[in-house]
C-alpha cells in the first residue's frame, strides 16, 4: 500500500464497524451488542460477553487529526431501523469509548439498505476510509475527487501518521 500523506487532506470520513473497531468475530458489529454494555480497556462488552474492540492506534490517529484541525466524520451503515440517532449502538459505543468528540464534521448512522454515497459530505480535499470494497467502489465512482482507502490494507492506524 502506498501510504497517503494525511497532512494533504482536510476531511476524514471513517466507517466504524471493522474500521474504527472490530467485533469478537468478523460479522459482529456494534448493532449486535446486547445492552447494557460495559467498557473494559479498549473493549466494549455486552451482557453475553460479546465485544467490539477499538482498532490499534485509532485514538492516536484521531488525536493527531484533531491537533491538526482536521474535519473528522463517521459514516456507518450500522444503524438500527426506527431508532433515534443518539440511541444508535454505534453512537453509544463512540461515546462510551470516549472518542465521539473527535468526530466534529458530518456524522451519519444509516440503515443497511442505504448507500453511503448518498450521505457523504465532502469538504475540500477528502479521504474516505472503509473496509467494504463495495462502499469504496461506490464512493470512488460517485466522488472521483475523494480518495477512498481500504482499511484492510493497513493494520494499525498509526501507520498513517
Amino acid at each position: 500500500m502506498q501510504k497517503p500523506n494525511i497532512n494533504n487532506f482536510d476531511t476524514f470520513i471513517l466507517d466504524l464497524d471493522s474500521t474504527v473497531w472490530f467485533g469478537i468475530e468478523p460479522t459482529f458489529w456494534a448493532k449486535k451488542l446486547q445492552f447494557p454494555i460495559t467498557k473494559k480497556g479498549k473493549r466494549m462488552y455486552d451482557v453475553n460477553k460479546n465485544y467490539i474492540q477499538l482498532a490499534d492506534g485509532i485514538e492516536e490517529f484521531l488525536t493527531h487529526l484533531r491537533n491538526k484541525n482536521k474535519r473528522i466524520s463517521f459514516l456507518t451503515r450500522g444503524a438500527l431501523l426506527d431508532v433515534a440517532y443518539d440511541q444508535q449502538p454505534s453512537v453509544i459505543c463512540l461515546k462510551e469509548f470516549g472518542i465521539y468528540s473527535f468526530f466534529n464534521h458530518e456524522n451519519h448512522a444509516i440503515y443497511k439498505t442505504q448507500l453511503k454515497s448518498d450521505f457523504l459530505k465532502t469538504y475540500k480535499k477528502t479521504i474516505f476510509i472503509d473496509d467494504n470494497s463495495i462502499d469504496i467502489k461506490d464512493i470512488g465512482e460517485k466522488y472521483p475527487e475523494v480518495t477512498a482507502l481500504n482499511k484492510n490494507l493497513f493494520g494499525d492506524w498509526r501507520e498513517l501518521i
